[in-house]
């Protein structure tokens, strides 16, 4: 599925895709190729979330 989410937004001419999610699910994204940005201004859920982002290839 992100493979999928890549390719769509490479055809849309995006730099980049980004993300939240919980902190369990860091290390996942991150084998994946996203950075970490920190933690996200949204408290959805009552949940500390976490900015991830993916440069994609121009």
């Amino acid at each position: 599925m992100l493979e999928k989410l890549e390719k769509i937004a490479a055809k849309g001419e995006r730099l980049s895709i980004t993300l939240t999610c919980r902190k369990e699910l860091i290390p996942f994204y991150e084998k994946n190729g996203y950075q970490n940005q920190g933690i996200a201004d949204s408290h959805h859920a009552g949940v500390q979330w976490f900015n991830m982002i993916k440069q994609l290839k121009k």
